[in-house]
């Protein structure tokens, strides 16, 4: 029986080709590092799409930043993953990668402010992903004057992992949500401004919401602030800070809607901030951004210009009818003169 099992393995091997280890596929290798503004992200899902054969490769970073894939050789597009409003900034065109060799890839993202669906904080003051950071405040602005723009400020921590900020609000008008990105302040501090209220749009329901590099959210408590004529009317409530002039990008949370809020003076939209706009539409697929500014200053009336009157066509007259011309009378033949042969 062994010999017969013998015989036929022999066989086998004889009729099967020859595979040596080097005609197996040699695999090439991608490291980098994923960074936002500088800073290591983890936690960001990396993409390598083959330019030639459509093949997907995907990693994630860790908690310096770094990556690395084992990937075919070839031409490879290299971008990200993530639903946090996060998109390459700089990076690699088209990634050549050599069998046996390390490609290198460096990511930066860049915090593009384009809407994300928004529903109502329902955490608790101070709630969020344990060891992601803090908000705080001090103190809490609770009086907003109508027609300024309220400068608000709070304290987010840890500031070097701070990803993006954003400051959530509604007026009494309706529930519908919109949001302003916050950026850096005076002292540590974190800074946005709103658009000015108006005093029917009382009360102004506001809060905070901050994503940090590690893709961790806290979200701070809602804050119900007054809106007044005039700061003398606050009484005991802290008055809101008046931000400078100038436009304000406002975003639905709830749909991406390009509408200017409820309750809050606004105006057309700026050249320039429809050209911002369009450009983050671009990157993230969907428009929902208002400049809220002052009332535009209608321009003046074109005056029209007049039609140029046409000239009339002259009637033309009939041509006369020439009179005829009488022929002269006969000569009577006995009063004609002899003719004579010698003249």
């Amino acid at each position: 029986m062994r010999k017969s099992l013998s015989i036929v393995l022999t066989v086998l091997l004889a009729t099967l080709p020859c595979l040596s280890l080097g005609a197996a596929p040699a695999m090439g290798k991608v490291e980098g590092t994923v960074t936002l503004s500088g800073r290591p992200l983890a936690g960001v899902d990396v993409v390598l799409l083959d330019a030639s054969s459509g093949a997907v490769y995907r990693t994630r970073s860790t908690g310096a930043g770094s990556f690395q894939a084992q990937v075919a050789p070839g031409q490879y597009l290299v971008t990200t993953e993530n639903a946090k409003g996060l998109v390459v900034g700089h990076g690699p065109t088209l990634l050549p990668v050599v069998a046996g060799r390390v490609a290198s890839a460096s990511i930066d993202l860049l915090a593009l402010a384009v809407p994300l669906g928004q529903e109502p904080p329902s955490a608790s003051p101070g709630e969020g992903i344990p060891g992601s950071g803090a908000i705080g405040f001090s103190p809490e602005l609770t009086c907003f004057v109508a027609g300024e723009f309220p400068l608000l400020s709070a304290l987010v921590t840890p500031a070097d992992k701070v990803a993006r900020v954003r400051v959530y609000f509604k007026s009494a008008l309706g529930d519908a949500y919109y949001y302003v990105e916050a950026g850096p302040g005076e002292s540590a501090m974190t800074s946005a401004k709103l658009p000015r209220p108006k005093v029917e749009a009382s009360p102004i329901t506001y809060y905070w919401q901050a994503t940090f590099t590690d893709f961790g959210e806290v979200t701070g408590h809602e804050i119900v602030a007054d809106v007044v004529e005039s700061a003398d009317q606050c009484g005991d409530k802290v008055v809101a800070p008046f931000g400078p002039a100038g436009p304000v990008q406002v975003f639905s949370a709830a749909t991406g809607g390009a509408i200017a809020p409820a309750g809050f003076a606004a105006g057309a939209l700026g050249a320039g901030a429809i050209a911002a706009i369009v450009a983050g539409a671009i990157g993230a697929g969907v428009v929902g951004a208002v400049v809220v500014v002052g009332t535009p200053t209608p321009g003046p009336t074109p005056t029209p210009t007049p039609r140029p009157t046409p000239t009339p066509t002259p009637t033309p007259r009939p041509s006369p009818t020439p009179t005829p011309t009488p022929l002269p009378s006969p000569i009577p033949p006995d009063t004609v003169p002899p003719v004579s042969p010698f003249q």
